[in-house]
């Protein structure tokens, strides 16, 4: 799944520039998300992504028609690469303990419900007070010894989806 998030980010751009195709690509995207699915025999997660996909296609459609878009909803949309990739990995993961009962049982955690950011002079700054109290809870909840967690995104103070942002040095 390399390169979804400069896709995702591409289909903003589009979609500002009024590009229709956007749509097609934003399908396209999909696709190959819904056939890693079936090739890992993981079909059960698709309706999850099917609102994923079409929530996104309503975002853009916003964005195509304001010709604009804001740093928050870029955020949000360029983040959905590691939910994806995540979920998928995970329900692979379930699928083998189905199989195999020795093999240790995990569970997937999207990183915006405990990772809290907040704006740094070179990029997000990790709160990480706020961060460990809310990674405890959720592991006491838990209690798996593996978890499977999404990458590059996290959440503000307010609970806003945001990203790591990327390096540019």
């Amino acid at each position: 799944m390399a390169g979804v998030t400069d896709q995702l980010i591409r289909l903003i751009e589009l979609a500002k520039k009024q590009d229709d195709s956007y749509l097609a690509r934003l399908s396209e995207l999909k696709e190959k998300h819904f056939q890693a699915c079936r090739e890992l025999s993981v079909d059960k997660i698709i309706p999850g992504l099917e609102t994923d996909f079409a929530a996104i296609a309503e975002v853009l459609r916003a964005v195509r028609i304001s010709k604009t878009c804001s740093e928050e909803t870029l955020e949000l949309i360029a983040g959905h690469g590691e939910l994806w990739s995540a979920q998928i990995f995970q329900a692979h993961l379930q699928a083998i303990q189905a199989d195999n009962s020795r093999f240790p049982r995990s569970r997937w955690l999207d990183a915006r419900k405990v990772l809290v950011v907040r704006p740094g002079e070179t990029g997000p700054v990790v709160d990480w007070e706020v961060s460990t109290s809310r990674l405890a809870a959720w592991l006491k909840t838990e209690e798996v010894p593996w978890v499977v967690i999404t990458g590059y995104i996290a959440s503000t103070p307010d609970g806003v989806a945001t990203t790591m942002k990327r390096a540019s040095w």
